[in-house]
């Protein structure tokens, strides 16, 4: 903690970063790579070593101001997701006790866990020293975080809807990227309901938006190999080999892989909906059926209803 607290000090008030940069090399260091440098010549921290740091920079998040904003974004960027559950339960109220004490990096807390809401990269989960962990358990990490965030600052809310949206999966990412985004998301409403119409709302226009692009595709095959195309989605798993890329192919086969995969999208995000909106109407009290009702009929009628071209989406309330 003394430590910390005079680099910090003598970074803020002397100019003088060599203590500081040391410890926000720490959490820039790869930790894949054993024995990893960064721009100052040091040993990879160890387990303990970051431990006790993440513990002494809580005990001084108070001093984590603007100025010292190249540490604060090496720690929110750091592997944690990948280490055990002591380091995770620390690492999280870190993320709390400076989001709370530092409103200008609440932003950059909410973008770094959103992010983690897609598919995990391969490899992120395989930490050397650490037990394998699964991407379901990663996910649940992070719901974890952004639970206790919001808890502590529940205003914070308002700053993370924009985030979800522009964190969504691009229109070139595999359908499993949207599909556990779209899962993730749909769980957020669950500790923060004050985001049910905004969520639902997104995920409705991004499942629009694939909707219409597979009709604009289609029109570039001839009827009936567009319809084989539909056909052979049913009889292919999403596996990301088959979509890989391949210079030698014609335009045809790259235009038909992507009508699959879009198809394995639209398949997935209103599967999910329906998910979603079934237990109000087969168990619901009737203020969760008309709550329900209003949510689906006002999403229909601004979102659906308006966009041409559209085919599967308007089933969500049919």
């Amino acid at each position: 903690r003394e430590e910390v607290r005079g680099a910090i000090h003598r970074h803020v008030t002397m100019s003088e970063s060599e203590g500081y940069d040391r410890i926000k090399g720490m959490f820039s260091a790869d930790p894949t790579k054993e024995g990893d440098y960064s721009l100052i010549a040091y040993e990879s921290p160890t387990h303990a070593c970051l431990r006790n740091h993440l513990l002494g920079l809580i005990s001084h998040v108070a001093s984590l101001d603007r100025s010292c904003s190249g540490l604060v974004h090496a720690i929110i960027n750091s592997e944690w997701l990948g280490r055990d559950e002591s380091y995770v339960k620390l690492y999280i109220r870190f993320l709390g006790n400076l989001a709370a004490a530092q409103g200008v990096f609440l932003g950059p807390v909410l973008k770094m866990l959103a992010t983690n809401l897609g598919s995990i990269p391969r490899g992120l989960g395989r930490l050397p020293g650490y037990a394998v962990v699964s991407p379901s358990e990663m996910h649940a990490r992070v719901h974890m975080a952004m639970r206790h965030v919001l808890r502590l600052i529940p205003a914070g809310s308002g700053s993370l809807s924009p985030i979800l949206s522009t964190q969504f999966p691009f229109d070139s990412d595999s359908a499993s990227a949207n599909i556990a985004y779209t899962r993730n998301l749909i769980q957020l409403i669950s500790y923060a309901p004050e985001l049910q119409s905004d969520i639902l709302a997104l995920i409705i226009e991004k499942l629009v938006k694939v909707d219409v692009e597979i009709q604009i595709d289609m029109e570039d095959f001839e009827e009936e190999v567009g319809e084989e195309i539909l056909d052979e989605v049913d009889d292919e798993e999403d596996d990301d080999s088959s979509v890989a890329s391949d210079e030698s192919e014609d335009d045809d086969t790259k235009g038909a892989k992507k009508i699959k995969d879009n198809v394995l999208k639209v398949d997935g995000m209103i599967d999910l909906l329906f998910e979603y909106f079934s237990p109000p109407f087969t168990s619901g009290t009737l203020d969760d059926q008309e709550n329900a009702l209003d949510l689906l009929l006002s999403h229909f009628q601004t979102i659906i209803l308006p966009t041409y071209r559209s085919r599967h989406s308007q089933f969500l309330l049919f």
